[in-house]
């Protein structure tokens, strides 16, 4: 394990927060980066305060765009250029992810508004929380909201690991769990504090900063390959304070211990990333109900056909997961899956990761505490405030 030891009370300054563990600060900001021109070509502004007072790196956000594109300021790949002719295309920089969501977002909006007989729906309350005037209270199916809560969480994410000492890695860190896959119908009464606590046990001693996702499998059932879909709960992971030898023992005593739903597909997976990579990564696990799972069977040459020679592929029983863009119906059918689910309560963190993850709820939900304090309609302290926050919105029609 690497101890990182930064002085806490810096820390404490710098973010705000009364008691932390020690914490990399960031002393000097970053230029030239390709984030930094990512955000650029986004047209999001810096600003030279940050709000917590000291000087961010260049990619600190003071202004999130909406989803909508604005002419002339952003040059975007047209769908057909990256799903027609190359298929799924990763979540690499800020444009593919607010690109991606945005088109979701028109998919899902469209679909609702052409409603037919026989065709998923949702209730109106449901519905009323995609809107991007309720976004301020970062509802888990509204992708306005990911969108901003995602570039807040990359901006900090990799604030704090440009200021890491030079030889400490940072690792992307995907675990999964065969127990935390449900049926669709279940998917809404899944408890997430199952996985999290999960993802606590197994990386112990670490520190993280990491965010929960449901996979939609399109042919995945409860015991195997089908034509019934199902949602596979799982975790994405910034993680370094480990060494990557000790990293790579960790994973593959998981991976002895758990196992998922797809043979061939393993419960724990890791990458080192390069100091550039973090943005990125940080922004994909961020993602919302943007994409489908398709399982695969892998084949090898079999035997050659004693007739006509011909060699057959045969099953060897181990799958491949493949991606696709999540159609229309699906992504309706996935929106009960995440009804009074929010977003910052989604992500979770461990050890010196804690303070960055505060950070970036402090700053995902200024605009709702600041609506908040200015209501004349007070909500209730505890359980259901952001509900009853959309519902007030929902019955003046704001």
């Amino acid at each position: 394990m690497v101890k990182l030891t930064i002085d806490p009370k810096v820390i404490a300054r710098v973010y705000g927060v009364r008691q932390v563990t020690p914490l990399p600060v960031i002393d000097s900001p970053v230029t030239g980066s390709a984030n930094t021109r990512s955000l650029q070509a986004l047209d999001i502004q810096t600003d030279p305060t940050f709000s917590h007072g000291t000087t961010p790196p260049a990619s600190a956000i003071t202004h999130v765009p909406t989803i909508k594109p604005q002419a002339g300021k952003l040059s975007l790949p047209t769908p057909q250029s990256y799903t027609a002719r190359t298929g799924w295309v990763p979540i690499k920089t800020a444009e593919r992810f607010v690109e991606l969501h945005r088109k979701r977002d028109e998919e899902r909006e469209a679909y609702l508004h052409h409603g037919r007989r026989n065709r998923p729906s949702l209730d109106r309350a449901t519905r009323a929380n995609l809107a991007e005037r309720n976004a301020i209270s970062l509802p888990a199916n509204n992708m306005h909201a990911r969108v901003r809560y995602a570039l807040i969480t990359a901006t900090h994410v990799q604030g704090v690991v440009d200021a890491l000492p030079t030889g400490m890695p940072v690792f992307f860190v995907t675990l999964i769990n065969g127990e935390h896959t449900t049926s669709l119908e279940d998917a809404p009464a899944f408890k997430t504090s199952k996985l999290t606590g999960w993802v606590h046990q197994v990386l112990r001693g670490t520190h993280y900063v990491g965010m929960v996702e449901a996979a939609y499998f399109g042919n995945l059932g409860q015991s195997g390959v089908s034509k019934r879909g199902s949602v596979s709960w799982h975790a994405h992971c910034i993680v370094c304070g480990i060494s990557e030898a000790a990293l790579k023992r960790l994973v593959a005593a998981i991976n002895k211990r758990f196992s998922t739903r797809v043979p061939g597909v393993p419960a724990a997976d890791c990458r080192l990333l390069q100091r550039s990579e973090v943005f990125g990564h940080a922004l994909y696990m961020s993602k919302g109900q943007v994409a489908e799972y398709l399982v695969y069977s892998r084949k090898r040459d079999g035997d050659p056909d004693p007739e006509t020679g011909e060699i057959i592929a045969v099953p060897t029983g181990r799958f491949r997961v493949r991606k696709r863009d999540l159609r229309p119906p699906d992504a309706v059918r996935m929106c009960p899956v995440f009804v009074d689910r929010y977003i910052d309560r989604l992500a979770f963190a461990a050890g010196e990761g804690r303070a960055v993850l505060h950070a970036i709820r402090q700053e995902a939900l200024a605009p709702f505490h600041r609506w908040e304090r200015s209501s004349p309609t007070r909500l209730p302290k505890s359980g259901g405030g952001r509900s009853a926050a959309g519902l007030l919105s929902l019955a003046r029609g704001a």
